[in-house]
């Protein structure tokens, strides 16, 4: 290797199933767990990630939920009066929001419906990988593994 080649986490995006279940295989020798089970419980569609985004608009998840996801990943948040969030965004190159309809009398359990959108600071297409972790993470963390099995 040289100085510019690039070590990364593996992500099942750019792997075919075969590699994904000798992934999986080598984990289950080794008894390793992962941390968030992508490789075995949550099965996206990778050929048609819009399909999944179009899954996960408009869900129901309770604001405290919602709060805890933004702050898990240093997500910067966008507030309205009085430290309420209305949304998240993550941004590095490519843009990841999340926004919520929220008023300054919402509490941690009250339940609001979530708007999802990526894009891409220079209006070119946005990385697959970027989008498919922020789905895996979304589904993870708002427990939402039964719509994607």
């Amino acid at each position: 290797m040289d100085e510019n080649s690039l070590v990364s986490l593996a992500s099942p995006i750019e792997m075919n199933e075969e590699t994904i279940n000798k992934w999986r295989k080598q984990l289950e020798d080794y008894e390793l767990t992962q941390p968030i089970n992508q490789l075995s419980i949550i099965k996206l569609d990778k050929n048609n990630l819009e399909n999944e985004i179009k899954k996960l608009q408009n869900i129901e998840i309770a604001y405290g939920t919602f709060k805890a996801f933004g702050a898990r990943y240093l997500m910067t948040p966008n507030y309205l009066d009085y430290g309420v969030v209305e949304g998240y965004k993550l941004k590095n190159g490519d843009c990841f929001e999340i926004k919520i309809d929220a008023n300054n009398e919402i509490d941690y359990k009250d339940k609001v419906k979530i708007n999802i959108q990526f894009s891409n600071e220079n209006n070119t297409k946005v990385s697959e990988r970027f989008v498919y972790t922020l789905l895996i993470l979304m589904i993870w963390d708002f427990r939402l593994t039964e719509l994607f099995d």
